[in-house]
């Protein structure tokens, strides 16, 4: 029953719905409530309905949607004035619906005439190269070894990304000379052939760094491909309505100490994720309006980059509900033991504000802007 947007709630206690609910979408925003609604003037004898009772010869039960669509096209104020009421319920449904999906067509919507966005969305399409295949290969099987809730071999691996044998331990060996999977001790078999060989996240190599601004705490914590954590600094403090420059001078700091642990430790930093409440632009570092930060709309990654330790690594943003979302995903599958692929799931948080994540397939359904989920909103 995914997708019955009609039966979400838009009146807490309003009119009974045949689903059994109250306050459904559907009772205020269609063309059965335009009827009612224009009915109900009718049988009231509300002399601001004359000419619809004119149009049906007094007979409230002739009465359609299309009829009280003709009178507010002659100018009837009492037709016109239902059909505001009905346009404006459907405004509401519809801006719940883009706070939650941000999504990236509008069948009401065409920006060039003629064609629309979705057909223009297929001009950034480019075909495979052999060197970009081999790279969303290696990706696939390192997330497969990443993610698996039990060890992978490379026949199990084959089976799972649906490669050959030969492709799939040729990319394996690959993962292994960069350092980014090792093999374990062999399987231990009662039965004939050689024994399948374990393939585990390298552990300690390749480091991800995520940092979490918050109302009451500042966290960096670094963890490996096998999800150890290998450091962390955490301070805590009151920081809401926090000067945004000064906050993100303070975490730049501390982000800091920890790549600088990293390189002592022999280990390469992959990266920087911070966390931030309230929406951000995906392809820059804009946070535009954070509710425990003073000021909306100020590039967070500009400030890391100021530190030389960090500005050669990959710097990103984002939503903390979208990166924790992200995070659950991958820890249900490693739980269950299946696939992230088979991971579907509405992701809420609540602190300073509502926030919420969509994750369909493994991923996050980020929509146009990447503000899919905003259904605090």
């Amino acid at each position: 029953i995914a997708g019955e947007f009609g039966h979400m709630q838009v009146v807490p206690d309003g009119l009974r719905c045949e689903c059994g609910n109250r306050g459904c979408w559907e009772q205020y925003s269609s063309g059965n409530a335009l009827v009612r609604e224009a009915r109900t003037l009718l049988l009231a004898n509300s002399p601001v309905a004359d000419d619809l009772r004119a149009r049906v010869g007094g007979d409230p039960a002739l009465l359609t949607g299309p009829l009280v669509t003709e009178a507010a096209q002659a100018g009837d104020r009492t037709a016109i004035e239902l059909l505001a009421d009905v346009g404006r319920w459907l405004g509401v449904g519809i801006a719940n619906l883009a706070a939650a999906f941000d999504p990236g067509v509008s069948p009401l919507r065409r920006d060039e005439p003629g064609q629309p966005a979705l057909l223009r969305s297929r001009g950034n399409v480019r075909p495979a190269r052999q060197s970009s295949l081999r790279e969303h290969n290696l990706s696939l099987v390192l997330r497969h070894i990443v993610d698996a809730g039990t060890p992978m071999t490379r026949a199990r691996l084959a089976k799972a990304v649906d490669l050959t044998r030969p492709a799939v331990s040729d990319l394996v060996d690959r993962l292994i000379a960069a350092r980014l999977v090792v093999e374990a001790a062999p399987e231990s078999v009662d039965r004939a052939g050689r024994p399948g060989v374990p393939l585990l996240p390298a552990p300690g190599s390749f480091i991800g760094v995520g940092v979490d601004v918050a109302v009451d705490h500042i966290g960096v914590r670094a963890l490996d491909l096998a999800g150890t954590l290998v450091t962390e600094r955490i301070v805590e403090g009151d920081f809401r309505s926090s000067e945004p420059l000064a906050m993100l001078e303070r975490v730049t700091s501390l982000t800091d100490l920890v790549v600088a642990q990293l390189d002592s430790l022999n280990a390469t930093g992959a990266g920087v994720w911070l966390a931030v409440r309230g929406l951000t632009d995906p392809q820059g570092g804009i946070v535009r309006s954070p509710p425990n930060l003073g000021r909306r709309g100020f590039d967070a990654l500009a400030v890391l980059r100021r530190s030389a330790r960090l500005r050669d690594l990959t710097l990103e943003v984002g939503n903390d509900a979208n990166l924790a979302a992200r995070a659950e995903a991958r820890h249900r599958s490693r739980a269950t033991g299946g696939s992230r692929l088979d991971q579907n799931f509405l992701f809420v948080s609540g602190e300073v504000g509502i926030g919420g994540a969509i994750v369909l397939g493994g991923d996050l359904a980020t929509g146009l802007h990447g503000w899919s989920g905003e259904i605090g909103h």
